[in-house]
């Protein structure tokens, strides 16, 4: 018979430095967000961006999933857009 002293891990501490840096990081973009216009492009402007890095495609019944979930509960994050010289919008 053998015998294992197994000893749980304690839980990780976050210094105070760690908490302060992400108070401010978190106050400055809301900061910055409270600042930035909303802006409502239709849908027909928007367009694959040639600077988006998800290179796998998805397939037909995750995009089905996600477009259901969306009809369901609606969107929950606003969609982050950029300007196109052709006055589109890359997502």
């Amino acid at each position: 018979m053998s015998v294992t002293n197994s000893n749980a891990k304690s839980a990780v501490k976050t210094s105070r430095k760690a908490k302060n840096a992400a108070s401010a990081s978190n106050t400055v973009l809301s900061a910055v967000l409270a600042q930035t216009e909303e802006q409502h492009v239709p849908l027909s402007a928007l367009v694959k961006s040639p600077q988006n890095v998800r290179i796998v495609p998805y397939s037909a019944e995750s995009v089905r999933e996600l477009a259901d979930s969306i009809k369901g509960i609606g969107l929950l994050q606003n969609l982050v857009v950029h300007a196109l010289p052709d006055g589109l919008y890359g997502v």
